[in-house]
C-alpha cells in the first residue's frame, strides 16, 4: 500500500509513521511515575505533533490514537500494581 501524499512527511513511509507514533506513546510513559523522567515527555509530544504538520484529519486521528495505545499499552501495568 502506498502512502498517501502527506502522510508522514518526506521520505516517511505510513508504516514508519504509525510506528512512531505508538513508540511516542511509549515514551510518553517514562515521563510519570515511578519513573519521573519528566524530560521525555516533550520529545514523545514532539514526535507527536511533527506528524501532525503534514497529515489531513483522518490521518491526525489515526496517529493520535496509536499514540494514545502506545500510551496505554505500555503504561497501564499501574493498574495491576494498585490492585
Amino acid at each position: 500500500m502506498q502512502p498517501a501524499s502527506g502522510d508522514a512527511g518526506p521520505g516517511t513511509s505510513a508504516i514508519a509513521a504509525q510506528f512512531l507514533s505508538v513508540a511516542g506513546g511509549a515514551i510518553a510513559v517514562f515521563a510519570f511515575a515511578p519513573f519521573g523522567w519528566y524530560l521525555l515527555a516533550l520529545p514523545a509530544l514532539a514526535i507527536l505533533f511533527n506528524q501532525w504538520l503534514s497529515d489531513t484529519p483522518r490521518q491526525a486521528f489515526r496517529h493520535g490514537a496509536l499514540f494514545g495505545i502506545g500510551f496505554f499499552g505500555f503504561g497501564v501495568s499501574w493498574v495491576y500494581v494498585s490492585v
